[in-house]
């Protein structure tokens, strides 16, 4: 099953981590975050977006760990 939700439209920066095996997801869930803590959008004319959610994909080994940042233009 799944469940269907409505969201405002958004803007997203898109932080995708190394592939890696299914039992580190942790650790790699951890090293997307701290990039991301890290990441300034201003030098992309973006600031974050606190209205928005962020949204976080299921940690597949094989594509890596996949969040998104809602931002909006400066």
């Amino acid at each position: 099953g799944f469940d269907l939700i409505e969201l405002p439209e958004a803007d997203y920066m898109v932080f995708q981590g190394e592939p890696f095996l299914e039992e580190n997801y942790c650790q790699a869930i951890e090293e997307v975050q701290a990039a991301i803590k890290k990441y300034n959008p201003v030098m992309w004319r973006y600031k974050c977006d606190d209205e928005n959610p962020r949204i976080q994909l299921e940690p597949i080994g094989k594509r890596g760990y996949i969040e998104m940042l809602p931002v909006k233009p400066l």
